[in-house]
Parts: structure tokens; sequence; C-alpha cells
């Protein structure tokens, strides 16, 4: 479906920062080829009274503007001839040219183009023009001032003309659409000594100009205001100063009344920190229009482009072809610079090999040559999507034309309409758009343009099959490497290269652009020579500006990669199967078995451990001791992605077409592959459709979040380094392969994470504060960690914040971290916003200090808390209350075993500090100490804020109400004291959701009735704990006693039988217990150990009550083992004694065989040790199955026990919210089934290019929403 409406196209007002976003009432005309656009602007040059205004790469004082043939001769007016004349007539001419390196030198030892402009400005002003050869740019190589824009002022405003494209007014631009061998054109000329060794002129050069009247000429004369009004000097070149300033044009904005049908949104690219000051934030509209036209499209995207090389677009236009988006591409065919052109086709190969994986035959490029074989070099810089959407001007399809140049682009929608078919179905769509696109097909296909009206028509049956005889002029472009150049050996090294340094964190690289292609061009500079690494380090700081590791050091790390250790294996085309081959095997990390002996004694250990570095070596003073930071600036400006437009790609968050930030939060992910992974492919995806009839709302397709909270716990059971590789690290990167991280992550630590000290974590994600690491932390998959420390102030556009604490083992803040949120605190403002994300749902606790603590940090200047998120327990549970407006939402779905969600409560109450009116702090009396010293460490004597605790009586239904004993609390009082700003509150919360619900929680609690079959390593455990007891029972009766076991010879058959059941009753009977237990003190204490055990193990509150209960549940629970280890007795009995006597009798008697007695002594010992061991495991087993089963379901205890014995991988769930100026919007996001290890397959390669996961699940997993999505707005939250 076309769209032919400005707004849906255009960038509004809070992304341009103009006023008017776009204009409308213009008159648009397309000049295609240099002969219109030269010969149009003669005319106007010519009557223009008031002034000329010009912006440009490159001026050419000889280049004839309307150049004819006569007698041989070419005759015509020269563009500076025609200047001069009209300064001769009192036209006002101010020119800014790029002052091109080498301007300044003598003679012919300079570019041509520095030549070029340097005369034109010397000729110019001694015409009494001005001219300012302009070099303020960004400290990067070959970056340039690349605008190319005319603005004709008369003295009659409606005579007002601008063109903007991409066509300088400079010798070889003259050009007309058949691209013959014409002899009016004039040809670049390269004199003796200049430093170009070619010759630059091209047999053919098309491009695209616009002539524009109306409203959008005073956008455009503002953009050329602000750059001729800079007050820095334009250059610092002695020689140039004459050219460095003009005077200031402090004429307003002209306006101008509709004259036409076009609307017009005019976008440049000003690079960041230079403009519009030093120091200031920049302009990137052209990128961000480029974008969210592609993104917009739904029929076709049309390029034409000197360059195609990587950029942020290529992400955008995958994005398209993934939709069933055709694109198509008109390029050069041989890059105009010959000693970069292998860097040059090399960079275009890779964006074309990306493009082609998506889209396969909807993706086409083309080049144009002349009939004579020579290229027609497609310079034009034309975006045109589904015939209603336009943009003409001078920026290239690279990252240097997006982020780093100045450019103009402008949009054009057209509101005069007319119908078009489009894939056989009629409808309306912009003539502009549709007319050039005609234009332009036409006269590269050289067809009748009513042959092509239908675009997708001419794509699948016109252009899929030229050039089409007689015409010889586009042809498919071929973007391969030549396997008679050294590029395949490059290639090769390269992908050796980058898979043997994936774990090096080298590159701070813009979106788009991989770090293989950086790897490239150190590959080809040792490869090719000194020569080539000088120009390919050019090519790769023109690129991008903010590489911080040179070729030489890339060149240094190639050697040490390939003379050191071996590419790691399970890597290669075949990775998916292998994947595949692993899990089937079971060789890929499996659910923790939490109740595995070993594992138990480990935790254990490692626990200890744990607390005791925790305390003596807090890892968190060592972060911030090592963490270098020039100011509490930079600090804070580290995780500012505030500004969606900024030109610093590593700063700059990408929103949708409504201006939303989406970012992901996940917890507890890091135990059984298939449950971890199941989660990450999820996230993976660039758009993931959801279905919502489970929550009463509507399926919806959610963008992905361009950044990733992990809210702790992110590998089980130690998080070792071993166990982040396995358990998080692999399934992340399997999950989302690629070389271009395009996301952002930030990570918070957990208490599994602290069990070594947290220095696996901080080895793993706060590598960004290692000097080397140039601030750019590892890749984890398509994600980039960044954070310098184990927690962070992250700050999203729309003055939304998120802040992920760590707190410990132990729940508290260190020093330095409170010092690094109070600094933070002090850049936010009145009417911020923000999401706190912590390591474990404190509201559930009894001791909450954490959370106190992290609120009042963050409010204590007027921001608004709106909703606190955290792990630790392994389901979903949001709390409420209406008054108040904050969520309290727990989203532990990661990866982890699933926890149980009956057993909490409908309602809680919510300790909460709440402003009041005071304005300084008091130690208030009534306060606790600790609260008050807690308050000391928080609040600054100049903050103005004051916390005090106070008891609120809030109902979750209606609302909030004071209670009368609060009330006479502060009549008592009296308020002798000023106070301000928090109260703690007690709030009425209530959960409106959670999952698994609790009827299905009950439900999965029944299946501790297979405990033994599902923990056998336990059942041993119980099994050999019974086989001691039974032992020490024994012991305690000789007659009975293991030890004591004799052969039964001489005694009848049924004598023995009827014998041992009589000793057996008579000592597992009431009476000869008890005599066991006087008989033997250590059966005595084990026997008391045991219930002591039980008894303190029932998980129950305090309170009269509940100690009783904890006393009869407890002993309930003992003497159902005292009874089973009875019968372990009676089953073990038997064949240890009657079974092994009647062998040996039988032995003896048949063959004669007399064994020693202690032979059967010790058989009676084995096999009574293993059946006590077998048997009494899985009864002991089974009683404890019963037990949690019960005490789970009936009682609400013991459900983190019971659930981690099942270890369930299903029912996972994260959380994608979009942040928006007045709220934010939270999607719950789960899936009830997780596919076991023989439901994946490895992805093909049209998957793999839609989604690079790895391996994809063979049935789809269906995600769906939890609940509704969960609006939060702003006003409705507290202060």
């Amino acid at each position: 479906m076309a769209i032919a409406d400005p707004e849906y196209w255009f960038l509004d007002e809070d992304e341009t920062r103009r006023n008017p976003a776009f204009t409308r009432g213009n008159s648009v005309t397309a000049l295609v080829d240099g002969m219109g656009y030269m010969a149009d602007l003669h005319g106007i040059i010519n009557t223009c009274d008031r002034a000329l205004l010009i912006a440009g790469w490159r001026m050419s004082n000889t280049q004839i503007l309307n150049p004819i043939i006569s007698d041989g001769e070419l005759l015509g007016q020269n563009i500076l001839t025609a200047i001069t004349t009209a300064a001769h007539r009192g036209c006002k001419v101010k020119a800014l040219l790029f002052k091109v390196p080498g301007t300044e030198m003598p003679g012919p030892f300079r570019f041509w183009h520095a030549r070029d402009n340097a005369e034109f400005a010397k000729a110019v002003t001694s015409a009494g023009g001005e001219v300012v050869l302009d070099s303020r740019l960004a400290p990067v190589p070959a970056s340039a001032h690349h605008q190319k824009f005319i603005l004709a002022l008369s003295k009659r405003s409606e005579r007002d003309v601008a063109y903007v494209g991409g066509i300088d007014i400079c010798l070889d631009r003259w050009d007309r659409p058949s691209h013959d061998a014409a002899k009016e054109r004039q040809c670049d000329v390269i004199e003796a000594g200049m430093i170009e060794s070619h010759t630059p002129s091209q047999p053919g050069w098309h491009d695209v100009q616009v002539r524009i009247q109306g409203p959008a000429i005073g956008q455009i004369y503002e953009a050329f205001q602000e750059r001729w009004n800079d007050e820095r000097p334009a250059n610092h070149d002695p020689l140039l100063s004459a050219y460095s300033s003009g005077t200031p044009l402090h004429d307003p904005r002209p306006e101008y009344p509709a004259m036409g049908k076009q609307s017009v949104q005019v976008n440049v690219t000003l690079p960041a920190g230079m403009f519009p000051r030093a120091g200031g934030r920049g302009e990137m509209t052209v990128a961000r229009a480029h974008e969210r036209a592609i993104s917009r499209a739904h029929h076709y995207i049309y390029v034409e482009d000197q360059y195609v090389w990587p950029c942020s677009l290529v992400e955008k236009l995958e994005q398209a072809l993934h939709r069933g988006v055709h694109v198509l591409m008109v390029v050069a065919r041989d890059y105009d610079a010959p000693g970069l052109a292998p860097v040059a086709k090399r960079l275009r190969h890779e964006v074309v090999d990306r493009l082609r994986r998506a889209g396969g035959d909807r993706f086409k490029m083309f080049h144009i040559e002349r009939n004579d074989g020579k290229q027609v070099y497609v310079h034009s810089k034309v975006l045109i999507v589904d015939d209603c959407y336009a943009s003409i001007g001078s920026a290239n399809f690279n990252a240097r034309s997006l982020t780093n140049d100045t450019e103009l682009q402008i949009g054009i929608v057209d509101e005069d309409l007319v119908e078009v078919r489009i894939a056989g179905i009629t409808e309306k769509v912009c003539r502009f758009a549709h007319d050039l696109r005609c234009a332009l097909w036409a006269e590269h296909l050289e067809v009748p343009a009513d042959t092509i009206r239908d675009p997708i028509a001419a794509l699948t049956r016109v252009w899929a099959k030229a050039p089409i005889a007689p015409s010889k002029r586009a042809h498919p472009h071929d973007a391969s490497l030549s396997p008679l150049s050294l590029d395949p050996i490059a290639e090769y090294l390269t992908t050796l290269i980058t898979k043997r340094m994936a774990h090096i964190p080298l590159l701070t690289l813009p979106e788009g652009i991989h770090e293989r292609s950086a790897v490239k061009l150190a590959v080809d500079a040792a490869l090719r020579g000194p020569l080539a690494a000088a120009l390919l380090k050019i090519v790769e700081e023109l690129l991008n500006p903010d590489i911080a590791v040179t070729v030489a050091g890339f060149e240094r790390s190639i050697i040490n990669e390939l003379l050191g250790h071996p590419a790691p294996s399970g890597e290669g085309d075949q990775l998916g199967d292998q994947i595949i081959d692993n899990l089937r095997q079971k060789k890929l990390p499996q659910m923790v078995d939490w109740f595995d002996p070993g594992l138990l004694v480990k935790i254990g250990i490692r626990d200890i451990i744990s607390g005791t570095i925790g305390q003596y070596a807090d890892q968190r003073l060592m972060q911030a001791a090592s963490d270098q930071v020039a100011s509490e600036n930079e600090l804070v400006a580290r995780y500012d992605y505030s500004d969606p437009y900024t030109t610093h790609h590593n700063k700059r968050l990408n929103t949708d077409h409504q201006g939303r930030v989406w970012v992901d939060y996940i917890a507890d992910l890091g135990d059984g592959f298939e449950a971890t992974y199941a989660m990450a492919y999820l996230m993976a995806s660039e758009r993931l459709a959801v279905e919502g009839s489970h929550s009463g709302w509507p399926d919806i397709e959610l963008p992905a979040g361009q950044i990733l909270v992990m809210g702790g716990d992110q590998a089980y059971p130690q998080a070792t380094t071993q166990e982040y590789q396995e358990r998080l690290v692999n399934p992340y990167t399997w999950a989302f392969s690629t070389d271009v991280p395009t996301r952002k992550l930030f990570v918070i630590p957990g208490n599994h994470d602290w069990y070594d000290g947290l220095n696996a974590f901080t080895s793993l994600f706060t590598s960004a504060r290692v000097r080397i690491s140039g601030g750019i932390g590892r890749q984890i998959g398509g994600w980039r960690c960044y954070q310098h420390r184990s927690y962070f102030a992250i700050k999203l556009p729309h003055d939304w914040w998120i802040w992920g604490p760590d707190i410990q083992l132990g729940g508290e803040i260190d020093d330095p971290q409170r010092d690094y949120f109070d600094i933070v605190s002090d850049h936010t403002r009145p009417g911020d916003k923000i999401i706190i994300c912590l390591a474990e749902p404190s509201w559930h606790h009894e001791n909450y200090d954490n959370l106190h603590e992290i609120s009042m940090l963050a409010r204590k200047k007027g921001a608004k808390i709106c909703a606190v998120l955290a792990g630790d327990w392994h389901h979903y549970s949001r709390y409420e209350n209406p008054d108040l407006g904050i969520q309290f939402i727990t989203c532990g779905g990661g990866g982890a075993f699933a926890h149980a969600t009956h057993q909490l409560k409908t309602e809680l109450e919510l300790h909460w500090a709440e402003k009041t009116t005071g304005h300084a702090r008091v130690a208030d009396p009534h306060d606790p100490l600790a609260f008050n010293r807690m308050e000391q460490s928080v609040v600054k004597e100049g903050d103005n804020v004051d916390f005090t605790l106070e008891d609120y009586s809030l109902s979750a239904k209606e609302g909030s109400r004071e209670s009368a004993a609060k009330a006479a609390k502060e009549a008592a009082r009296g308020h002798s004291f000023a106070r301000n700003a928090y109260n703690l509150v007690r709030y009425a919360y209530r959960t409106p959701r959670i999952y698994p619900s609790r009827t299905r929680s009950r439900l999965l609690a029944l299946k501790n009735l297979g405990l033994p079959f599902r923990n056998r390593r336990f059942a041993l455990l119980v099994g050999a704990i019974y086989f001691l007891y039974s032992w020490a029972f024994q012991v305690s009766a000789p007659q009975l006693d293991p030890s004591s076991f004799k052969p039964t010879e001489g005694v009848a058959k049924t004598e023995v039988a009827t014998q041992l059941m009589h000793s057996f009753w008579s000592v597992i009977s009431p009476e000869r217990v008890l005599s066991a237990v006087q008989a033997s003190p250590i059966f005595f204490f084990m026997l008391l150990g045991l219930w002591a055990g039980l008894v303190y193990y029932v998980e129950i509150g305090g309170g009269l009550l509940k100690q009783l209960a904890r006393l009869i549940i407890g002993t309930a629970h003992f003497l159902a083992h005292l009874t089973a280890l009875l019968v372990v007795n009676l089953v073990a009995f038997l064949p240890s004694t009657l079974l092994v006597g009647i062998v040996f009798g039988l032995l003896k008697s048949g063959s004669g065989l007399d064994l020693p007695g202690w032979i059967q002594t010790a058989a009676s010992l084995a096999t009574y040790a293993t059946v006590s061991i077998l048997i009494g495991g899985f009864i002991g087993a089974l009683i404890m199955g019963i037990y949690w089963t019960l005490t789970s379901t009936l009682f609400n205890m013991h459900c983190g026990d019971a659930f981690g014995a099942l270890g369930i991988r299903d029912y996972k769930h994260f959380l994608r919210m979009s942040f928006e100026p007045d709220k934010v919007t939270i999607y719950p996001v789960a899936i009830d089934k997780v596919p076991g290890r023989r439901g994946w397959r490895t992805a093909t390669p049209e998957e793999f290019a839609s989604q690079p996961s790895q391996i994809v699940p063979k049935s789809p997993l269906k995600p769906q929403l939890i609940e509704a999505p969960i609006v939060i707005r702003v006003s409705e939250i507290r202060d």
C-alpha cells in the first residue's frame, strides 16, 4: 500500500529541531544530468539581482554553463563570468567552498579541486564577492564540506530559486542524458607536476539536481546562514587569510507563499563536536530521514549512488528485504580514485553480500555503460521509495556522509497524486517521485517511460533482463572479488583472523560497519605494502573517525594471532550441525541439578568463600579505584544515549517511526542450554510477533530492544568463567551470530555472580574499563558490553533513565557506588523518569534498605521512579498500587528453573519514602537510628531534602487513607522542625498477574512425587544416610548385627525363616527401638539430630502457633522417615541373611564347597548395604517428594526447594519496554514450552539470512503476552 502523506514519511519537529519540520506549497523540478541543470542555472544567475549564496565542494572557473559548438569551437558563458557579471550589477555573492588539503601549496603542486577552489575564490573576491575556504571540520583525515546547493535571491521573492543535489559546477560534470561523446563536454585537465597521476575525467557523468521555489528556500537559507555566520576562523592558513571569514549574514529567513504542491523537508549532516559550534551536538537528520523512509517502504526502494559502502542504512535495507520489499541500486561501475579502487570494491562487496543474503532475487544492483563499453559514472545521490517519497542531495551511501561530512539533502512528497498500477493493483502515488523514477529508469534502460510505470512489473520483467537489446546501457553489477588478485588471500586471512580475535574487543565502529571490515584493511596493508597501508589507513579513518586501533596495531595483532594459539574449535560453516549433535548427545549444559550432593558441597564452600571475599575484598571498591575518569560530567555522560540524532554512533539509539526507544530486560538466564538459547533467540529477532489472545490483547509485533539489561544471576550454579562461556556467551552468540554488534548490553550481578567474588563477572562485562579497550567492552552475539563497573545509570531519550545498582550478597550499596549514583542524581532534573533494576525483589523481604537507599537517591532532585524491576525469583509477578503508580515487577524467567507462584501473597505491604513539604534534612527522633544513618549517607546538607519514617495505611481498592494513629502521631509531634521530602509510607499492594498461574504452579508441584526418578543422585545420598542409620540401629541389637551374621547350617529352612521373622519383629517393635536408643548413645544423638534438623527445616514464620505447627510438621516428617528406616531394615535384612545363608548352604551341600565364615559375613554386609542404599534412597526420596508436594501445595512452604528439585525449563519470559515522552509501556513476553534437545534443527541459509541464529526450533516458539501491556503514565506517578 502506497501512502502519499508527508507526515508519514518525514521526521517530526522533535527529530529535526526545526519549526516547521517541513514546508508545504513548494514547486520542485528535477534536473537530470548536468546539461539541464547548468542551462537552468545560467538563466537564473543572469537575472538574479539581490544575492547568490553558494555552498560547494568544488567550483571550476572555466566550466561553461551553456556550451555550444560553433565552427568546431566551444562557446558559451562560464560560471565565473556569469557570477562576476552578477556581482558587478550589484548582486551580493557569498560562497562557502571546501578548503581542500593542499590548497596553500604553490602552483601545480595541489589537488585539482584545491587549485580550482583557490582560483575561484581569488577571482570572485576581485569582483567584489566574498568567498570562504572552509576547513571547520571534525579532526578526521579526508573529511570534507560536501554540500552542493545554490540560492539565487531576487528583489521579488517569487523569483527566488534554490538548487540542491549532487552536481558541482566544475569540469567533467556537464553531460546530457544520452551520455555520448559530446564535444560540448569539458574534461578535467591534470597539469604537469600535480599530485594526481591519473586522469580524473570520466567518459560519461550521470547526476541529479532539483530546482526549488517556495517556502523550503527559507530553511535552505538558514542552513547556509548557520555555517556562514560561524564566528570561528574558517581556516588558519596565513596564505589564505583573505578567505577565512565573511561579512555576517543577518537577514532573517525569507518567507514565501505557496508556489506548488510539493512538501519538502530539509535534512543536513553536521558532525558532532564541531557544529553548530565547538563541542556542539551536530545534526544527523540525513541518516535519520533515510532510515525512516526505508523503514516505511511497502513495495520498492530505489537508490542511485557512487559508493554503497557499509553504514547504518544497510541494516535498514536488510530489514526491508526481509519484509518482502524490492531493492534496486544503480551505482558507479569503477571507483573514481584508482588507488583506492580495491578497497572500495571490497567494501561494496560486503554490502552486496549482506543484501543478497537478505533479499535474494529481490535485490538488484546495476551500473551504467556507454555503447562503447566505457562507464557512465553514477554520481547522483537519489533515494525513491514506493513512488511516494524522493530524496535528492549531496549525501552518499556511506558512513562518512551520514556522520562526518557536511551534507544537505531534501525529501519530497507531492500532494499531486497520480493513479499507478503497482504489482497489478491500482494505487495513488506522488507525481514527482513517480515521474522522476520513470525518467531515470527510462534513461538507464533506454526504453519508453510508459513501459515502466508499474515499478514492480518493471523490476521483475525489465530490469531482470537488462540490458535489453539494442540497448547496452544497464548492466548487472558484479561486486564479487577477483580470483586473480590478492583479495581471495585477504578474504581467507580475514576470516581466520576474525575468528581468532573474536574474544578481543578491539574496535569502535559506526553502525553497519563490521569489525571484519577493519580487519580487512589491516590484512590488505600487510599484503600490499606500505603505500597501500597508508591509503588504507586514510580510508579507515575516512569511514570511521572513532576507530581507536590503527592499522599498525592490527598488523601486530595479526602476527600474534597467526603465530599464536589455534583457531577456536566448533566454528565454521557446520557450526549449526555441531550444536545440534552436541545438544542431542547432552554435551551442552543441562538444567542444574540443585540436589546433586557434589554440587551442594561446592555451593556451600563457595558461599563461605564468597561471603568472606565480599566482606574483606569487595570487587566494587577495586572497580572504582581502577576506573579512570576525568570529571563528573564525563562519568555521567558515559551512558548518555538521550540524543537519538547524535553523530556519535556509540551514543545513538535508533527510534522507531513513532519516536519510541525499545529496551529489553531479562534476568536469571544462564542455566540449561535450551531455555537460555530460546530466550536469546526471541530477543535476537528484529521484530518479534507476539500473541496477545491469552491476555485479552490483539496480536502485536514488537521491535527489538536497542539495549538489553540483564538483571542478575547470568550463569548457574557458580558463575565461573567457564560457566559464563558455556551457559551464557555461547547460547547468546549462537542465537545472534553477527560480526556487527548493533545493540548494547548492561548487566547487574546477582548472588550467583558474586560466588567467586565477582571476578569472572568483572572480566566479562566490565572490560570497557580497561584502557586498551578504548571504552568498548566484549561482544556477546549481537550485543556489546559498555559498562565500566558492576552498576550503571543509563540516560535514554525523552528524559528517561535506567539505574542498575549492585547490592552484592548482603544487599548493601558500597560507598563509591553511593557516590556514583549521587553524582548521577545531581544531573537529573525535576520531571525525569527512572526505572530501577535490582538483583532481588526487595519488596518481598522484611528488610529492604537497598530499595530505600537507591529510591531516595533517585528522587532527591525531583525525578520520578516509575517502575522497579528485579529477578532472583524465577517467575513473573507484578504488584501495583493505583495511588502510588509505581509498578513492582519480578521477572526472573531468562532460563533458570521455574519457581512456584502459588505461595505469592495477593496483597503485601510496602514501606515507601514519600515526599512531604519540608526543605531541610532533619534526623527525626521518631525514626530508627539505622534509618537516620542511611539518610545521612544519602542526602547532603545542600540537597534540601529530608526523609522520615511514617506509617500510612493504604488500601489497594479504596486508595490512600491516613490512619487515625498516624494523624494522632503527627498532632502530638507538632511538626516542631522543618521537614521536606520523604515519609516512609506503607502501601497495600496487590498483584494483578502472575506467571505461571497459581493453579498451574500447584499442579507442577505434584511432579515432586516422582523425585526418586528425577533426582537419582539425591536419592542415592538419602539412601546412604538411611544405610548409616540402619546400621547404627542394628548395632544396638547384637542378635541382628550384620557383623554377627553366621551360616545357618544344621537348621531346617522353614525353621530358619520362622526364626528370622520372629527376630525381626522383636527388633523393630517400639519397645526395641526405645531399647536401642537407651543402649546406644550414638544412635540416640543421630535420631535427635535428624528430628531437630527436620523440625528446623520446616519453612514457617515466627509466632507461638506457627512454632507449634513447625514442631508438628517436623515431627511428622521425622516419624515418616523413621518408619521408612524400619521398613528398609526389613527389606534389606531378608536378602542379606536369609538369601545369602541359603545360597552359601546350597553351595556347601551341592558341591561340598565350604567357604570361610568371614566371606559369608562380608557378602551379607555388602548385600545389606546395597539394598539399604537402593531401597532406602527410593523410599526416602519419595518421602521428601511427598513432603515437598504437601507442604508446598497446602501450606506454601518449601516452594523454592520443591521447584529447584524439579528443574522445570518451561515458562520462560522477559520484558520488552518502549519509552515515550510521557509514558513507558512494558510488554511481558513469555513462552509456555521450551523445546527439548530434539526440538531444534540447523537453520537453513535463508533462515540465517533472515535472522542470524545457528539453530532454530522445529516448531515455532509462539511467544505470548503474559498480560495486556502495562502502560505507566508519568502523570499518574506520585512524586
